[in-house]
């Protein structure tokens, strides 16, 4: 057996019965429609008849199309990939509208400050979700929640809307989970995931539809070489109802400034320093030759779960070209902006002492932190060990990636940033 297949002896998942056979029934009548392709037109005129609403606000009319036409074409989705993409998108399309229409009827909500709020957005696997866990900690610190992020409308502004009830976003996103770790239970080795915990904002931005987080969830290359082809103003649109959003989300009166993370802010850094000038950002650091192995794991783990199995070295590929180009664009984004907008963290010394790290960033920026602050930080430390949902195995050579290619690309990033390389292997 070569270290290739003993390696992907590590990550390899074998659907639960009853998924199996939907993918098999669904191969043999793909030619049939619902099953078949997902209906762009189809799917839009749904989500506005089931909410009575027809204005998606922020002008990304353009990604929409180009993104179904991606998946139709090229995402060798299965059958339970396209019936799951199917929902997704079109309760994407829902809560848009939604959040239009809810700022249409109040108008304080547009004109609501979003407040200093404080960003994480290192690349995948360089400790993010550590970083954003312990901020969440911090006194005046309101974290995106995962049932916030799956419906950022709260019922109490439905005024008679179409589709609104009970508050019943945390059963149902709760659901949502379920659902994911039945078709992954070792997905949560890789990222865990809560109803109630801090989450990335990555569902806020996949409502534009223009967002690099597409491409790490399926193989939708024509979407993403369009997305790299836009200049910057494209992206205006994106963190309006990104932006949006959150307004709507304060709406329920809750205090504090807005801790949020996404890796796939880097790719489009320089609008959301636009979009948010007072905002304050935290790009955390990894040896890539690390970071590319575990990155190429987590992304072949994911489109596994909606599409026909990928060919690792396609995704190990696809990794390395999208982090040496989102690195590059974050340089170019950095240089023209200066200052001290953007504070660097080291993933070494955020393992090293943690809490010592969020009590730098504090400093640098200038929020408050108290002594209980750091109490809720060591404790939440102590209840979740490097490791508690299982150890994640993965390996360069699994996804094809050459060792020496890549440390010809992770060096000059490690001597940028004083980044420790790290030993091979998980």
């Amino acid at each position: 057996m070569t270290a290739i297949a003993r390696a992907a002896e590590h990550t390899a998942h074998r659907p639960p019965g009853p998924v199996r056979l939907l993918n098999s029934l669904g191969r043999r009548a793909d030619h049939l429609g619902p099953l078949g392709r997902l209906d762009a037109d189809e799917m839009l005129r749904d989500a506005r008849r089931r909410t009575g609403l027809s204005d998606l606000g922020p002008d990304t009319d353009e990604a929409y199309p180009r993104l179904i036409d991606a998946l139709n074409t090229e995402g060798r989705l299965t059958t339970l990939g396209r019936l799951v993409l199917a929902r997704m998108l079109r309760s994407f399309l829902a809560q848009r509208l939604r959040v239009v229409e809810a700022h249409r009827r109040l108008p304080e909500l547009s004109a609501a400050r979003v407040h200093r709020p404080l960003f994480v957005v290192g690349y995948w696997r360089t400790g993010t979700t550590l970083l954003h866990n312990l901020l969440s900690q911090a006194d005046g610190a309101r974290p995106l929640l995962g049932y916030e992020a799956s419906d950022p409308v709260p019922p109490a502004l439905g005024g008679g809307i179409a589709g609104w009830g009970p508050d019943m976003r945390g059963p149902r996103y709760d659901l949502t989970l379920r659902g994911m770790y039945y078709l992954a239970p070792d997905l949560s080795s890789i990222h865990d995931e809560g109803t109630h915990q801090p989450t990335e904002c990555l569902q806020l931005l996949c409502r534009s539809f223009a967002t690099l987080h597409y491409p790490s969830m399926v193989n939708v290359p024509s979407y993403e070489r369009w997305l790299w082809e836009q200049e910057v103003e494209t992206f205006d649109a994106v963190f309006a109802l990104h932006r949006m959003q959150l307004q709507t989300l304060q709406a329920d009166g809750r205090p504090g400034y807005w801790v949020l993370k996404s890796p796939a802010h880097l790719g489009t850094l320089a609008a959301l320093l636009k979009a948010y000038p007072d905002a304050a950002v935290i790009q955390t650091h990894r040896d890539p030759a690390k970071v590319l192995g575990s990155l190429s794991s987590l992304v072949a783990r994911g489109i596994g779960l909606l599409a026909e199995e990928p060919e690792p070295r396609t995704v190990g590929r696809q990794v390395l070209e999208r982090t040496e180009r989102t690195l590059d664009q974050v340089e170019r984004t950095r240089a023209q902006v200066g200052g001290d907008r953007i504070l660097d963290v080291r993933y070494a010394d955020l393992l090293r002492d943690p809490v010592a790290v969020v009590g730098a960033i504090h400093n640098h920026f200038g929020y408050p932190l108290s002594a209980a602050s750091e109490s809720r930080m060591h404790r939440w430390l102590a209840d979740n060990p490097k490791g508690k949902h299982g150890a994640h195995r993965y390996s360069l050579e699994q996804f094809g990636l050459d060792r020496g290619a890549v440390e010809r690309f992770a060096a000059p990033y490690r001597d940028r940033f004083g980044v420790p390389p790290e030993p091979p292997g998980a």
